[in-house]
């Protein structure tokens, strides 16, 4: 695990500004309801795994919907892999973009494993040791 920052808000408005870590697609959904996973607070600190990916959502003037997707790398950096900015009252961003997190989704996986590749096998043997006596 590895401590990660969440970005604050983007613009100093009123307007809707929420981050969302993403674990999952609900196909058939064509809002921000379509990105399973559990809401996190702007500018917090959570434990992520290499991989991950959030999104943070700011509503801008006009409500123009700005969106960033970030993906946290082995060194615990959060890397805007996915910078995008709507039209004015542009509603149909979700459905624009869950084509593209989905894609990023599998490759969390391959990060995962790469990650844990580089961990020593004695290591792991100890975790997995630890977490059987817990059990």
């Amino acid at each position: 695990m590895i401590a990660v920052q969440v970005p604050g808000r983007f613009a100093p408005t009123r307007n809707k500004s929420w981050a969302k870590k993403v674990e999952g697609i609900k196909y058939g959904e064509s809002t921000a309801r379509c990105y399973l996973g559990s809401f996190l607070d702007r500018g917090g600190w959570y434990d992520m795994e290499p991989g991950d990916i959030f999104i943070c959502f700011d509503e801008y003037r006009a409500r123009r919907p700005g969106v960033c997707v970030y993906q946290v790398k082995e060194n615990g950096d959060c890397v805007c892999v996915i910078d995008w900015t709507g039209e004015k009252f542009q509603r149909m961003w979700a459905l624009e973009l869950r084509d593209d997190i989905a894609e990023l989704l599998g490759e969390k996986e391959k990060i995962q494993k790469a990650y844990l590749k580089k961990i020593p096998t004695h290591l792991l043997i100890e975790e997995l040791s630890t977490r059987q006596e817990k059990s």
